[in-house]
């Protein structure tokens, strides 16, 4: 019986090798703030799929084809907290979930939203394509529905922005 478990979890170990999750810090107020392009509240309006494609070159002139997925949440904003973009809706892109830490939003839900701008390489394996830049998000920031966000976390984050300016 016991060489039967050691043998189960011997396995079960060996298993996890490959497996990969998302790990987050826990941040408070301030350091997400100062870690933020753009801070604002809105609703989620609109939600558009999208793919891209990268490719990976392996050894004796094969390819490896990469998909990537993700989809663009638009939301229209109800107030700017922090940074330079003011219009009136803003576009967040994200793979929407997994181990990646992608995030996902439900449509006609409020949001205070803690974003990142980005303009990463699709391709990191050879010579890539520069990105127009754009924002993101993930389940590793402090972004949450309205109905989770206390008053006090909105005024210390118009605090914050009222100091820096």
């Amino acid at each position: 019986m016991k060489k039967t478990i050691l043998i189960t979890l011997s396995l079960i170990i060996f298993s996890l090798n490959g497996i990969y999750a998302c790990s987050c810090i826990k941040v408070n107020i301030k350091n997400e703030f100062e870690r933020s392009d753009l801070i604002f509240t809105g609703r989620l309006v609109d939600i558009v799929e999208r793919t891209a494609s990268d490719t990976i070159p392996l050894e004796g002139g094969k390819h490896y084809i990469r998909e990537y997925r993700w989809k663009d949440f638009k939301f229209k904003v109800s107030e700017f907290i922090e940074g330079k973009n003011k219009t009136e809706f803003i576009i967040i892109a994200s793979t929407a979930g997994g181990a990646d830490c992608g995030i996902n939003f439900d449509l006609n839900t409020d949001y205070l939203i803690y974003s990142s701008e980005i303009d990463f390489y699709l391709n990191s394996f050879g010579e890539g394509t520069k990105l127009k830049p754009y924002y993101t998000s993930s389940i590793c920031t402090r972004t949450k529905t309205m109905k989770k966000t206390s008053k006090r976390e909105i005024r210390k984050l118009k605090r914050l922005a009222n100091r820096k300016e």
